[in-house]
């Protein structure tokens, strides 16, 4: 889970979407727990903030994906 959510932050930041992150602790999330197969998962319980960058205006050419 905490791997996971490292990925996301720096494959954020690497890609020009994110501008900068922080680690906000949680003192009342759970830190250890078991999914439903029963294995245990571990957690620092820790939750990312993330401040994304501002939109860039695609070059002329490129695909631009439309809002729902």
């Amino acid at each position: 889970m905490d791997r996971e959510r490292d990925w996301v932050e720096t494959d954020l930041l690497f890609v020009g979407t994110a501008v900068a992150y922080a680690e906000v602790d949680r003192p009342h999330a759970l830190r250890t727990l078991a999914n439903a197969t029963g294995d245990q998962i571990v957690t620092d319980g820790k939750m990312s903030v993330v401040q994304l960058a501002t939109a860039k205006k695609p070059a002329d050419g490129q695909i631009v994906l439309k809002r729902r």
